[in-house]
């Protein structure tokens, strides 16, 4: 495939959340498979307990090596992003103005990912962290909290600059619900101290504080629903705007994974009677939710030409909003077959191998998806001038029309 001039985007965060999620996803497998020793998550103890066993022990190092590559691919691509939008939006100052404001949620959205990555890869390779976890949980619950704020002060701009200059984001789809996305990574990322934290201070901390963010994920998402969606229907799509009718995916996968982590709290904290067919249920619901978002957006996106453009004829930094939604459905996935449907006795671990074959096909097919993003994706080192959030060669007049 030629390469062409590829400016610098906001949207190339997108790349940075993408391998995190990736890193995410094979500890996921992990999680499914690994002994856990009456533990919550696995631990580097316990994984090398586990590596004993020589039917599984090839696996667990093989997911454990695509963990810490992917974590590093995304401390990289986090640290490179911010030295490239610093140097953008010196070089030009109206990068974030107009419509495009929406894009200054990327910046608590990358950083509560980054907190949730290094959870997971501090469990892995840190050995003897799990006992000096209720040391760590406070600096999270700061940690979160900033984000919060900045999530929600963000949010007020925005929403301010919308009502004030009547932004109506025409043609760009659900651009907006990247402040959702924002909230509900802080919300799951409160919800690992409510469910794993054994001082009541923190768990119940981190209970508050995780409905707090979700609930303003929900309405923030109810608002962008209910402005916009009627607009969608008959009109025309950039294509460069149609990944982000699949951002519902991934909100719906850390919002199911936060309400998971919550009914844990619940049971293990405040003595709430949470059996295993709620469990199922609540993920049961969340997963086919995500499909029919596949199901009606998926059409879109082809007949707009977004995977055209996205992937094939002009690969960008809003090409990312294509990773993840597959890394959504693949972990929303895992939890119902491991969390769900076998822990409620619905099927059997013949079926339950089954399943994980055909969500191990959809991380492939994101990782190899990711993979070909970074190749042909990212800025080219020719070009110096920083694309308008927009898509390739256009002026900033075209960023009052398309900003993906």
């Amino acid at each position: 495939m030629k390469r062409h001039l590829i400016p610098f985007s906001p949207l190339h965060g997108l790349a940075s959340l993408g391998a995190g999620g990736l890193a995410i996803s094979f500890f996921v497998w992990l999680l499914a498979f690994a002994p856990l020793g009456g533990l919550p998550v696995p631990t580097a103890e316990q994984l090398q307990l586990a590596r004993q066993d020589l039917a599984w022990s090839g696996w667990i190092d093989f997911w454990v090596m695509m963990l810490a590559l992917l974590a590093l691919a995304h401390y990289s691509l986090l640290v490179w992003w911010f030295h490239r939008d610093r140097i953008a939006s010196h070089a030009n100052e109206n990068l974030y103005s107009g419509e495009a404001h929406i894009f200054r949620l990327l910046t608590p959205l990358l950083l509560a990912m980054s907190i949730n990555v290094t959870f997971v890869v501090g469990l892995v390779f840190v050995p003897g962290l799990w006992n000096i976890k209720e040391w760590l949980f406070p600096f999270a619950l700061l940690g979160f909290g900033g984000l919060l704020v900045m999530a929600l002060a963000r949010w007020q701009a925005q929403r301010r600059l919308t009502k004030q200059k009547g932004f109506t984001y025409q043609g760009k789809g659900l651009v907006e619900l990247f402040t959702a996305f924002a909230l509900g990574m802080i919300a799951v990322g409160f919800s690992a101290s409510a469910a794993m934290s054994e001082t009541a201070i923190w768990h119940t901390i981190g209970t508050i504080m995780a409905i707090i963010a979700g609930g303003f994920a929900l309405v923030a998402v109810a608002d962008v629903l209910r402005r916009r969606v009627r607009r969608l229907i008959g009109k025309p799509l950039a294509a460069t705007a149609t990944g982000s009718l699949l951002i519902g995916v991934p909100i719906l996968t850390i919002l199911g994974i936060a309400a998971y982590r919550l009914l844990m709290a619940g049971k293990h904290h405040f003595e709430m009677n949470i059996g295993a067919w709620s469990i199922t249920a609540l993920l049961a619901t969340v997963f086919v939710a995500q499909l029919l978002i596949f199901t009606v957006a998926t059409p879109k996106l082809l007949r707009h030409a977004g995977w055209q453009t996205l992937v094939k004829a002009d690969p960008q930094g809003a090409s990312f909003s294509l990773i993840c939604p597959g890394v959504g459905l693949f972990v929303l996935g895992m939890f119902l077959v491991s969390k769900g449907l076998l822990a409620a006795d619905v099927i059997t671990t013949t079926v339950a191998m089954g399943l994980y074959g055909l969500l191990a096909l959809i991380q492939i097919a994101t990782l190899g998806l990711f993979v070909y993003l970074l190749l042909y994706a990212m800025p080219t080192e020719k070009d110096s001038a920083p694309r308008h959030a927009n898509g390739p060669n256009q002026t900033p007049s075209d960023h009052e029309t398309n900003p993906l």
